[in-house]
């Protein structure tokens, strides 16, 4: 491992030509315009912008692509280095200093006439001069991002911007200048005196480049990247068997996007890409563990068994929005406990299927699966030692789906704890809100279906006893919390709007105004609030006891229900979770 100090600018040429590429499994370009902005006023304050990464050579395992916005000959050329951190910063380069990305940025002259006449500043004065643009950043709006077009200089006289690959070429940029002052002769100090001297880019300061050796492996690579690059951030399994397989002509990265394109269940469960693997390598045998998977995973394991993960995935994500509540067919709904159980209950899931199995015993093996499911988010299962627990847990289901008495030995132990200090984004808090969801419940005063289902109306979540009511209680302390499972209900997002603050008693008179008492009754039942803990909300005046006694009242009902619909007894204590909002 080396390292050297360049110009950015010319690592920025070198990107554009394509003697720096990337390897396949770096993330895509995500810069949003400002970042870019930002960036440029860095380079124009000679700020520091932080090392670049790079892998010496061109290794073809790695896939490598050229950058956006590279120019046509660039995939043509081999790569000198491959870089593994500063991907963003020299596309952000190449969209600045060469206008090829899909927006092209314009200093605004006008913009920054107005900002001198403004402050007064006089243009003569080198001291003045200097601490405007010291003072000057990118909040001032005088830089400015447009949609690419294929002539940015036309815009310098017609609409007074500036682009800045004119600002990058030091042939360029006296020229327009010149052209720009012979329209505008006012112009001449702001032109002269102003960005001629303080905002060209042909020279940049020099950055930190840190060169590590051809020789160096795939997994080593991840860790030192995970060291040195400035996000800190971890090279992911996926991104790796993504560079592995790219060269055996599988593009990982768009046979995932093409199982999400078809998927009605699995574009929901599978964030990464790593579940499908990780289903992939049990089927082959192998251990799931996510950190292993670019040595677990190659073309032969994949190309066998990628069509079989799918379907078990996306039958799996069935069964759990069906049965158990998952709202899976619905974008960014988070209900399922822990996204660890998906590989091994697919494949659960998938040897049912293989059985054969009808009537009574289909449902015994649903009900097994079941209580799996909400045994593991009971006992918070899948929080460490996830990998071990995968395979052990199927290889455990398998034998008691054949034997009824070879239910789990952990499961047998579970017990539905307290629930009176659980978040609604824990394990457990998943799991109510998924409860919550399977009863397809209606809103309080509309009556519509609500929830996270298809043809549902918009929901949203909603505190029972809202959060910024909470603190007007008598005797409520600074540290209390009010953000529990079981201070939340779904209501229509046009509900919800009306009662985000004031006293509970206000909201269920308006719900009785619209629905009716005994209707109202049965609506708020199908959330867990039954009539003892309906009559604390029908109080005008509240107390902190009488919130704490509702939490109790509703507490009996969940659990009740979860003991007889899932077949756990009730336990007197309350473990230690590492999602509880309450100390």
């Amino acid at each position: 491992m080396t390292s050297s100090a360049r110009s950015f600018r010319d690592l920025v040429q070198d990107a554009h030509d394509g003697k720096l590429k990337l390897p396949a499994f770096q993330r895509k370009w995500r810069w949003k315009n400002d970042k870019v902005i930002k960036l440029f006023d860095s380079l124009r304050q000679q700020y520091p912008i932080g090392a670049l990464l790079f892998l010496k050579g061109e290794n073809e395992l790695l896939a490598p692509r050229t950058f956006e916005g590279a120019n046509n000959g660039a995939s043509g050329k081999p790569a000198d280095f491959l870089v593994l951190d500063g991907q963003q910063r020299l596309t952000a380069g190449i969209h600045l200093f060469h206008a090829t990305g899909t927006k092209q940025y314009y200093l605004r002259l006008d913009r920054l006439k107005e900002l001198v006449n403004d402050k007064k500043i006089d243009l003569t004065d080198k001291k003045s001069t200097e601490e405007f643009v010291h003072d000057l950043d990118e909040t001032d709006s005088y830089l400015i991002a447009r949609n690419k077009i294929a002539d940015p200089r036309s815009l310098l006289i017609k609409n007074h911007l500036l682009c800045t690959a004119i600002l990058a070429d030091g042939t360029d940029l006296p020229l327009a200048l010149q052209d720009y002052v012979k329209a505008f002769p006012d112009s001449a100090d702001l032109c002269y005196r102003l960005i001629m001297p303080h905002f060209g880019l042909a020279k940049t300061d020099t950055v930190p480049v840190i060169e590590i050796d051809a020789s160096t492996q795939i997994e080593a690579i991840s860790r030192i990247f995970t060291t040195l690059n400035t996000t800190g951030q971890l090279l992911t399994p996926f991104e790796l068997v993504v560079s592995i397989l790219f060269p055996q002509n599988i593009d990982l990265s768009q046979e995932i996007d093409d199982f999400r394109e078809k998927g009605t269940y699995y574009p929901n469960m599978d964030k990464t890409g790593e579940i499908l693997l990780q289903t992939i390598a049990m089927l082959g045998g192998k251990e799931p563990k996510k950190a292993n998977l670019p040595k677990t995973i190659d073309a032969s394991l994949y190309l066998t068994h990628k069509k079989a993960a799918y379907d078990a995935l996306e039958n799996l994500g069935q069964f759990l929005t069906g049965k158990l509540g998952a709202g899976l067919n619905i974008a960014n709904v988070d209900m399922v406990p822990y996204d660890a159980i998906y590989a091994p209950m697919a494949l659960a899931l998938a040897t049912i299927s293989t059985r054969g199995l009808k009537g009574p015993e289909q449902i015994v093996a649903e009900k097994k699966l079941s209580r799996w499911y909400v045994g593991a988010a009971i006992a918070q299962r899948y929080q460490e030692g996830v990998h071990n627990k995968q395979t052990r847990d199927l290889a455990e289901f398998v034998a008691w789906l054949d034997d009824d008495l070879k239910q789990p030995a952990w499961l047998s132990e579970v017990t539905i704890p307290r629930l009176l200090r659980h978040s609604p984004s824990g394990a457990i808090g998943k799991l109510i809100r998924s409860q919550f969801n399977l009863k397809s419940p209606k809103d309080v005063c509309s009556r519509n279906i609500i929830g996270f289902s298809p043809g549902a109306y918009p929901t949203e979540k909603h505190h029972v006893f809202p959060v910024k009511y909470l603190p007007t209680l008598p005797d409520w302390q600074k540290g209390d919390q009010g953000d529990v499972i079981l201070n939340l209900m779904f209501l229509e997002a046009d509900t919800n709007k009306r009662w985000i603050n004031g006293n509970p008693f206000d909201h269920l008179s308006e719900a009785i105004k619209y629905s009716g008492d005994v209707q109202v009754q049965s609506l708020y039942a199908q959330q867990f609030i039954e009539d003892t803990a309906l009559s604390v909300l029908k109080k005008p005046s509240k107390t902190k006891k009488d919130f704490e006694e509702f939490l109790v009242l509703r507490e009996k009902t969940i659990q009740n229900y979860l003991s007889s619909s899932f077949d756990f007894p009730i336990g007197g204590a309350e473990p230690f979770e590492e999602d509880m909002s309450i100390e």
